[in-house]
């Protein structure tokens, strides 16, 4: 009888299993592979995270318009999901039915571009990045040219949305910027197996617009203003440039859709960054950051 048992929990244990991991970019084309045997013979379909039957064979049983079969042969049944949103993240089943029903799970993570924005006020700059992604809030870290990779080490809040997305931001001030500078937003994620995605702005004196922005502002940016970020700061110079590095995050957004304040999610710590160069110095000295960061949460 316990042998029973455990050959149960066994079996149970592997069909639960995700069978591939996919990441891809919001508005992007998202492509599911299944192998399969005996299509002629057997019945197959492919359901969505939550749990409605997209195709059955041939058939589209989900109506919509960005759902189409690629392939379905003796040995492969590919779909295609365009114009993916973070509300298409999640895991995805494939299901063959014989005389035993074999399932693979795919579970796909929506990352989003991060979006940077850039205020001027009294010769400050002040340029927040964005990032978005499924299951887990990305990770940003600053770069100044061609400079070492910076972490802000500020106050985390974790906010839940309903349409399955982590939104983190952070805000880096700059004061007295003589020359042009690149200023680099890098975002990691857990589903990101490869160099981490990045957007940059520059400033400096012929910056002149009070706002401007790389991609289109998102629900979940500062409201026009609100420059002056509060909490304990720690200031350094760079011959006449003045950086700031904060130890509090700054006030979270309204957002369109329902909020859940939650706490961090335990189940995969967030990537940590590391330095990529040498200590910011020249003559002595350092060049630091204003840094705030707040980690949000959004749903489907």
């Amino acid at each position: 009888m316990y042998k029973d048992m455990d050959v149960s929990m066994c079996l149970i244990a592997v069909s639960l299993a995700v069978w591939q991991r996919v990441t891809v970019r919001k508005g992007q084309t998202l492509s599911l592979s299944c192998p399969i045997t005996d299509a002629h013979i057997n019945h197959v379909d492919w359901r969505n995270p939550e749990g409605y039957v997209m195709f059955f064979n041939n058939q589209e049983v989900l109506k919509d318009k960005r759902y189409s079969i690629n392939k379905l042969s003796l040995s492969e049944f590919t779909i295609s999901i365009s114009d993916i949103t973070f509300k298409d993240g999640g895991i995805y089943t494939c299901s063959q039915y014989d005389a035993h029903t074999t399932e693979k799970k795919v579970e796909v993570t929506v990352l989003g571009r991060p979006k940077m924005e850039v205020a001027k006020n009294e010769g400050t700059f002040v340029i927040k990045c964005t990032a978005e992604g499924n299951h887990y809030p990305p990770q940003i870290s600053w770069k100044l040219d061609n400079g070492p990779e910076i972490i802000a080490h500020g106050q985390e809040e974790v906010r839940k949305y309903d349409d399955k997305k982590y939104v983190t931001m952070e805000m880096l001030q700059v004061r007295s910027v003589e020359n042009r500078i690149t200023v680099k937003c890098l975002v990691r994620h857990p589903a990101l197996y490869s160099r981490p995605l990045m957007n940059f702005v520059q400033i400096g004196p012929d910056s002149t617009k009070p706002w401007g922005t790389t991609t289109t502002s998102s629900p979940s940016t500062q409201p026009r203003g609100s420059t002056e970020v509060p909490g304990t700061t720690t200031v350094f110079k760079h011959g006449r440039t003045t950086v700031y590095l904060a130890t509090r995050g700054s006030k979270g957004p309204s957002s369109e859709s329902s909020i859940t304040t939650v706490t961090a999610p335990s189940g995969r710590p967030l990537v940590p960054v590391k330095s990529t160069g040498s200590h910011l110095s020249t003559d002595g000295e350092l060049l630091g950051f204003y840094l705030c960061i707040i980690f949000m949460l959004c749903g489907p």
